[in-house]
């Protein structure tokens, strides 16, 4: 006789939303429902059956679908905001090229978030479909994260190259951890689409352990990576802004520029879309810290990762969104400003010198006359 089923030593029988009669039976509470998406509790015989959509009675009552189905919609409506607003920035090839990660994470997510709407019980991990969606989703989002993040500081940093005798801050490092960290990302990808390939539930239950081993490393290496290069880059600001003397450069003209209020304006806002991008992604990151780390220690966390999939998804459009406007009201490079001060001017001592020699061949003739 078959007995009902815990997910864990330390969960009740059937779940805290379900109620077990004649230990065989789980009878789940009004609005609650058996899932089996992630279930590596199960045996493999109950496996087989939920692949194939027969759900067990000795399941536990794990699935709130009201709850489930409402955080999908705000992940589709928070991508499709997000979505729309990046669009209206997008004019060239050569940007669309630049975004493509960002671009395949919102179609992927849209796709995903209506499969999901649509059925519910196509499952991650079982459904090869769906599965291939989410890995996408996740690779592609992982991708325009890293490089948006990547991009974003060394901009910045050249900033202050121009203007800082030695900068602590060296771009190829940063670049070289990204070749790595986008090989692990496809190494993701391609272990949890096999998930849905492999029908051994232990090994199936691996392969997502191994995935979410992956991405907690990887998560605290994040933490200490925008940290690190962040602070170099602020220190950088800082010695600019609190210099006392003041600041000068020189172009081929050899001319000097001392329009400090201006230039010290722009690093401060410069430093503050910096910040704003290090916290909104800080959080973000601990955010999926702590799912990573539940569904990698316990079955009930495993188990509780259908409802971070929308979350996750809801939390990256939300870290976009922030990261762009930080971006678009931030995108300005001192040295840009130093050239075109310079350019200008030149361009007044030029007129000056047109003007005053004109004046003076005229004052020549008249004395002369």
């Amino acid at each position: 006789m078959e007995r009902c089923l815990r997910i864990g030593e330390a969960t009740p029988l059937c779940g805290v939303k379900g109620t077990c009669v004649n230990a065989s039976i789980c009878v789940c509470d009004e609005g609650w429902e058996k899932s089996t998406e992630l279930a590596f509790y199960l045996t493999q015989e109950q496996f087989d059956l939920a692949s194939e959509g027969v759900i067990d009675d000795t399941l536990v009552c794990n699935l709130q679908p009201t709850v489930l189905k409402f955080l999908y919609a705000l992940a589709l409506f928070s991508t499709v905001a997000v979505f729309s607003f990046q669009a209206r920035f997008i004019r060239t090839r050569r940007h669309v090229r630049r975004v493509s990660p960002f671009l395949a994470c919102c179609m992927a997510s849209v796709l995903f978030c209506v499969a999901r709407l649509i059925h519910l019980e196509r499952n991650v991990g079982q459904d090869v479909l769906v599965t291939v969606l989410w890995a996408v989703v996740h690779v592609s989002g992982n991708f325009a994260v890293l490089f948006f993040n990547n991009r974003f500081i060394i901009y910045q940093a050249k900033a202050t190259k121009e203007l800082v005798p030695s900068p602590r801050f060296n771009p190829r490092n940063l670049k070289r951890l990204q070749v790595v960290l986008s090989f692990l990302d496809l190494l993701v990808g391609v272990l949890i689409i096999s998930s849905s390939v492999v029908k051994l539930v232990e090994t199936s239950r691996r392969l997502f352990k191994a995935v979410f081993g992956i991405f907690f490393c990887r998560s605290l290496y994040q933490i200490w990576a925008i940290g690190y290069f962040t602070n170099f880059i602020i220190q950088d600001f800082d010695k600019i802004i609190n210099q006392d003397n003041e600041m000068a450069t020189e172009d081929e003209y050899d001319i000097k520029i001392v329009r400090r209020e201006e230039l010290i304006r722009a690093f401060k806002r410069s430093r503050q879309g910096l910040k704003i991008v290090y916290f909104s992604l800080l959080f973000a990151i601990l955010f999926m810290l702590f799912f990573y780390g539940s569904a990698l220690v316990s079955h009930a966390g495993t188990a509780s990762y259908q409802y971070f999939m929308p979350c996750q998804i809801v939390i990256g459009m939300l870290w976009t969104l922030t990261s762009l406007t930080a971006w678009k009201h931030n995108n300005f490079r001192p040295i840009k400003f130093i050239r075109s001060s310079i350019d200008t001017q030149v361009r007044l001592s030029r007129k000056l010198f047109k003007s005053s020699s004109g004046s003076l061949i005229l004052n020549s003739e008249n004395a002369a006359a």
